[in-house]
């Protein structure tokens, strides 16, 4: 199995960006916070006013490039089908309306 490294985590993160702002989250002002496993510091989010619930300060990462990883792929990926989903709905309901429009209920 490859290593994950630091970069791997700053792209995984980016990606758990976009996926927020496709569901129209305001992502200003959130940042990683880059552990340090000799030093004791583990990875994390700041994401101004928001708390995912996760962890000690429910920002909380892991203490591993592997364990940030993993937890922004997995919130990434969720969001990322939310956003499909709701693309999926808006388009269902923009062909019903297409369908429906100037037409008149003749059974009334």
């Amino acid at each position: 199995m490859a290593t994950i490294t630091a970069g791997n985590v700053r792209g995984v993160f980016a990606r758990f960006v976009r996926a927020a702002q496709a569901l129209g989250m305001n992502t200003a002002g959130w940042a990683m916070i880059e552990g340090s496993r000799s030093d004791g510091i583990g990875w994390s989010l700041v994401m101004a006013d928001r708390s995912l619930g996760i962890g000690r300060d429910g920002n909380f990462l892991g203490m591993t490039e592997d364990d940030a990883y993993h937890a922004l792929n997995y919130m990434a990926r969720a969001w990322e089908i939310a956003a499909a989903f709701r693309t999926e709905q808006d388009r269902t309901a923009e062909a019903i309306s297409a369908a429906t429009s100037g037409h008149t209920d003749s059974s009334a």
